[in-house]
């Protein structure tokens, strides 16, 4: 006769067992639960139509939808609103910058001066201090712009800078204030409207910066009773009156990366699935040209989602 043991389980053993059976068991309801639930989404039976395909700069559009859909985006086709350019974060182009300067106060005359100098490095390590200034290399571009001599918003001339222009690496443009104790007031340089832009092959431009949302930090070598200020709208260095003593400040801008752009973004038409859209006005466009607008249409669930993109070119004349 063969006997067999059986192992006498303890009671804090038992409550893990039966914690372990209870676990197990809630995750396979949980499976069938999900199972039950699921269904498969629909393609959204969307159509879009308009009027005319041709119209007048400035005059409004509207766009007529049979079907539905739960979202809707728009896309108008114009720059930073174009549809095939949604998941797009870089482009390769030619680099250029433009602003508009003012020189105020100091010595007269009708010719440019050497107190504000434009400046560019790729090995600056963004680390704002004279030792990182002295260790990076500066390049002197500012025979390339044009400087203000006594106009207000003097426009600098398209500033070329595909010689910096290296994929996925950082690039610094700064400004360099210059000026010396003397018998006249030093100057004071407003700098206004700064733009970065790629020039693609088509020869659309893509924003990298502008004034509004580019990134400044001000360091201070001489004097430091004078310094740059800088806001969304402009940057400025105001010199001292006379007999101030010599005064040297740099203003540098963000990393910046010529190959990168912001994705092309449209707007949501309609995002609640019960609310009833059975058109769409568009304020027009500001430029004569052929767009093409795209309205992106989804169906989702937690589970799936199936879109379909509706297409029509207009002219605008």
């Amino acid at each position: 006769m063969v006997s067999k043991a059986f192992k006498t389980l303890s009671l804090t053993e038992m409550k893990q067992n039966i914690k372990t059976a209870l676990f197990s068991l809630g995750i396979v309801l949980c499976l069938c639960a999900c199972k039950k639930d699921y269904t498969e989404v629909e393609s959204p039976s969307f159509d879009v139509a308009v009027d005319s395909t041709t119209y007048s700069v400035g005059n409004p559009i509207t766009f007529h939808f049979s079907g539905t859909a739960d979202v809707i985006t728009f896309f108008s086709g114009a720059p930073g609103s174009q549809y095939k350019f949604k998941d797009r974060t870089t482009v390769e182009g030619t680099p250029q910058m433009q602003f508009t300067s003012y020189r105020q106060f100091g010595a007269t005359g009708a010719t440019a001066d050497t107190t504000l100098k434009l400046m560019i490095s790729t090995n600056f390590r963004n680390v704002f201090d004279v030792e990182n200034l002295k260790a990076a290399t500066w390049t002197d571009i500012s025979d390339r712009a044009r400087f203000s001599t006594g106009t207000d918003n003097t426009p600098s001339g398209v500033i070329n800078l595909t010689d910096f222009n290296k994929r996925d690496s950082p690039v610094y443009i700064a400004f360099k204030y210059h000026d010396f104790k003397s018998a006249v007031s030093q100057r004071t340089w407003t700098i206004k409207n700064i733009l970065v832009q790629n020039k693609l092959a088509d020869s659309t431009l893509a924003t990298v910066v502008t004034s509004a949302s580019i990134n400044w930090g001000a360091l201070d070598v001489l004097n430091n009773t004078k310094v740059w200020s800088f806001n969304t709208t402009q940057i400025q260095m105001a010199g001292g009156a006379i007999g101030t003593d010599d005064n040297e400040d740099w203003i540098i801008s963000q990393p910046l990366f010529f190959n990168r752009t912001a994705r092309a973004v449209g707007v949501s038409i309609r995002s609640n699935p019960t609310a009833v859209l059975t058109d769409y006005t568009f304020a027009g466009y500001s430029s004569p040209g052929t767009y093409t607008v795209s309205f992106e249409a989804i169906n989702a669930s937690k589970w799936d989602n199936k879109q379909v993109v509706k297409e029509i070119t207009i002219t605008v004349r």
